[in-house]
């Protein structure tokens, strides 16, 4: 008899735990899920005003570029970011039959973006190599064998392009863009070269930045003569720690040729010096004056409209 009473309350904690179960159950698959996720900009910072179209109600993103909507269970559609000239990474997000909360939905926005190029040409229509193109977001881009360049800016972009390359001038002698809304393909220069400067063949070029009087700083691996047309590229800085004249053929200048502190720059060239890049004396230290920069070209000199020629600041500077 007891053994029939305990078998009795068993069953009965059974379906009493059972109807527990179901209730909470059909509760649980009762509450709305919820999408939620951020917008963000390429360096990490969150995107306001963002609309998730596609999603009920198409919520907005905050400040914090956070977003968030609760969906009836089983929801199914496609959410779809958009703000004026802005693409996003995913473009989209799917879903299907939604029961559970979906948490970490986010997107990466970034600006629309267009290109500007064009051709740098000589005269007589041959493609000049090399070519410094210098003012786009991005830094400077040097023309292709083919004489052609390539700028990427954001929508809205606004700058002043300019080609720069030892020996030439251009025409035009660069190009001036304002609030960028579109691509722009044959944006050309004409390459006019310089009389009396020849920049084309140099004799020895900076490798790298460093001593002047250090072979490793050239190619080849030795220290410019008297004969010799020197060429310093762009994005090399060349330092000479001594007052002595240097004396060379000719000089062609697109980099930086610096001095250190107490140190002029003396240099005598036999045919043409060209700078299009920055010549400047050392600075004075603990009070002296700074060093001056004596440039002598005995047949041709020519500071571009990119060239840079100063001498070294007081040590009170």
């Amino acid at each position: 008899m007891k053994f029939i009473k305990i078998a009795t309350i068993f069953l009965r904690l059974v379906i009493i735990a059972a109807i527990f179960f179901i209730a909470d159950t059909a509760l649980a698959q009762s509450v709305n899920p919820l999408i939620s996720g951020h917008v963000r900009h390429s360096d990490g910072t969150g995107m306001k005003g963002v609309v998730l179209d596609g999603l009920p109600g198409s919520p907005e993103t905050d400040s914090n570029g956070f977003y968030s909507i609760t969906v009836d269970v089983g929801w199914s559609g496609t959410a779809t970011p958009e703000i004026p000239l802005h693409n996003f990474d995913p473009p989209s997000r799917t879903y299907n039959n939604i029961t559970t909360d979906l948490p970490d939905q986010d997107y990466t926005g970034s600006l629309f973006t267009f290109t500007i190029s064009g051709h740098i040409l000589t005269s007589d229509g041959a493609a000049l190599e090399g070519v410094a193109v210098e003012g786009g977001p991005e830094g400077t881009v040097i023309t292709d064998s083919n004489g052609f360049y390539s700028i990427t800016v954001e929508v809205g972009w606004s700058g002043i392009v300019k080609p720069e390359t030892a020996g030439y001038t251009f025409v035009p002698s660069d190009c001036t863009y304002t609030d960028v809304t579109e691509d722009g393909p044959g944006q050309n220069y004409m390459a006019i070269q310089i009389p009396g400067i020849d920049c084309g063949s140099p004799t020895i070029r900076s490798d790298r930045s460093g001593d002047w009087n250090d072979p490793n700083t050239w190619a080849p691996a030795r220290v410019p003569g008297w004969n010799d047309i020197v060429q310093i590229n762009f994005g090399d800085t060349v330092v000479i720690n001594s007052s002595a004249e240097i004396r060379t053929e000719s000089i062609c200048n697109s980099g930086i040729l610096t001095s250190t502190p107490g140190a002029e720059i003396k240099i005598t060239a036999s045919d043409f010096i060209y700078n299009g890049g920055k010549i400047r004396g050392g600075d004075g230290a603990d009070g002296a004056p700074g060093t001056s920069v004596i440039l002598t070209g005995k047949r041709t000199f020519f500071n571009a409209q990119s060239g840079d020629i100063q001498g070294g600041r007081g040590g009170n500077h």
